[in-house]
């Protein structure tokens, strides 16, 4: 198999494993306006970490979209009945999925640049969940400001989103620690 190959299969596998984490986690409650406990973010993390920046973001985006869809049932009617605007749609669609799962590509730098320990993929998964919560932060700011009522919009966007990436953060953490070894040395072979 050629290496371009390889990837392709490495970021299905991936796609498909982070995909099947958040179908394991839906069963958690979510919160009103969306948002769970997760660790499907890790796979993704995985990609950037062995393949590079875009791979991994190809990774995020496609794994975006499929949440979007498929899990989320994200659509219009959704966040008009709620009185947003097709406009707040879209931005939501573009921070909420699009940006904040692809752009944790970017963490395939870390490997690059500061080298491949255990240390530098913890870093990666946490500046991925970091990226994901500036986006979905962003959000609550810029869309959903609405539902802050009379508090700051910032502070509610903060916890609320706070509320569910840093418990996912810190479970992603020491799920890479226990399968940095294990596993990711194990894929060279396999793939």
């Amino acid at each position: 198999m050629n290496k371009s190959t390889k990837v392709i299969v490495e970021v299905a596998i991936m796609i498909s494993l982070a995909f099947i984490i958040e179908l394991i986690f839906s069963v958690i409650p979510g919160l009103i306006q969306g948002g769970r406990i997760s660790i499907s973010l890790l796979p993704i993390v995985v990609v950037a970490w062995r393949r590079g920046i875009v791979p991994g973001m190809v990774a995020g985006l496609l794994f975006s979209l499929l949440n979007m869809y498929l899990l989320d049932a994200y659509n219009p009617a959704l966040l008009l009945s709620w009185g947003l605007s097709m406009n707040d749609f879209y931005a939501s669609v573009a921070l909420d999925y699009l940006l904040a799962f692809s752009l944790v590509g970017l963490v395939g730098v870390i490997r690059i640049k500061l080298g491949d320990s255990l240390l530098n993929f913890i870093y990666a998964v946490v500046i991925g969940y970091a990226i994901r919560f500036t986006m979905h932060f962003l959000s609550g700011v810029i869309i959903f400001d609405a539902f802050a009522g009379d508090q700051n919009a910032w502070k509610y966007s903060l916890v609320y989103n706070g509320t569910y990436i840093l418990p996912s953060a810190i479970l992603a953490v020491i799920v890479g620690i226990a399968i940095y070894k294990r596993v990711l040395s194990q894929l060279d072979e396999l793939l």
